[in-house]
């Protein structure tokens, strides 16, 4: 184990209860590690940080339990070694690679543990930008006939009946929903998804309604207090659609989107079509980085006995090596 550090691997194969076949990504090595549990766990094209040693049958083994990454973080874990070694190089050039991954134990811990451990919560913001919020405007009812009589006479809020109403803005040539409005007996609330809509809509109502309605208050509630409100999953609501009519329908579905998604600008891909990315050598790494996460994110929904796509064609169409 001295002689011995973590390194990066990708999963190339997985043999259930038998091994794998991995890549070093360092060095583009391939090595066949002697495997069973963790066969269960890992697909294709996952990142795997691992000690890889000989037994005392020959054969090769994790000599710890590895570090496990998602497909989608190859690139930049790579081009993070690689600048860090260049650093490591520089202030220690008497040693060789086998110092240089020893010192980088603690940063794949690092790595593991703000990516997969604790992973940041995304940043879910509306089509404005703004940071996506639930708010609450509520105003004391003073005069329902006025009130209901101003939004008669606008196109931008629109009647939904029981008096439930959608404030809509234009965007071009068409209209967006940025809030529903509700009059109850006593109070007109409307609800809406950014503090800066909060305030619009505070400013917005007084002056379209006087004194039919008097301002009492905003609330804000993130998503994450929400998601703690929410009630728990009972499981016990079963889908009475057999899992073969499931699987069907989204094999659809999925097979019209990615036929669709080939010709269509990807933000990952610099708002490049993925046929373009095909054909430029600096940006079909990415491209790549893309299919592979497709690829096991769907070998996982099939292990979880849900319907997982089969996107081994995307290879094809767009005259990329699957390797």
């Amino acid at each position: 184990m001295r002689g011995n550090h973590l390194r990066l691997y990708e999963t190339l194969k997985v043999k259930l209860d038998e091994g794998f076949e991995v890549r070093d990504l360092w060095d583009d090595r391939r090595l066949w590690v002697r495997e069973r549990s963790a066969t269960r766990q890992i697909v294709p094209w996952d990142l795997v940080v691992a000690r890889i040693g000989p037994a005392e049958d020959g054969s090769t083994v994790f000599e710890t339990v590895p570090y496990l990454f998602p497909a989608a973080l190859k690139n930049d874990i790579v081009a993070g070694l690689r600048m860090a070694h260049r650093v490591f190089a520089r202030r220690f050039p008497a040693t060789g690679i086998a110092a240089f991954f020893k010192s980088m134990a603690p940063v794949f811990h690092k790595l593991w543990l703000q990516h997969v451990a604790l992973p940041p919560r995304p940043r879910i913001v509306t089509a404005d930008g703004e940071p996506f919020v639930f708010a609450k405007v509520r105003f004391d009812l003073c005069d329902r006939d006025k009130v209901t009589g101003s939004f008669a006479a606008r196109d931008d809020v629109i009647d939904q009946g029981n008096g439930r109403y959608t404030w809509l803005e234009p965007v071009g040539n068409l209209q967006r929903s940025i809030g529903t409005i509700g009059v109850e007996e006593r109070r007109l609330i409307v609800e809406t998804t950014s503090q800066k809509r909060a305030e619009r809509a505070r400013d917005w109502f007084l002056t379209l309604l006087g004194d039919a309605v008097r301002f009492r208050t905003i609330s804000y509630e993130d998503v994450g207090q929400a998601m703690k409100r929410a009630p728990a999953p009972s499981g016990t609501n079963k889908s009475e659609i057999p899992p073969e009519v499931q699987a069907e329908v989204l094999g659809k579905f999925y097979d019209d989107h990615y036929r669709k998604w080939l010709d269509e600008p990807v933000p990952a891909l610099g708002d490049r079509t993925p046929r373009q990315a095909a054909r430029l050598k600096t940006i079909r790494p990415k491209l790549i980085a893309l299919l592979k996460d497709l690829e096991s994110r769907s070998e996982r929904q099939r292990r979880a006995g849900q319907p997982g796509y089969q996107s081994l064609w995307l290879w094809k169409e767009l005259g990329i090596k699957r390797e």
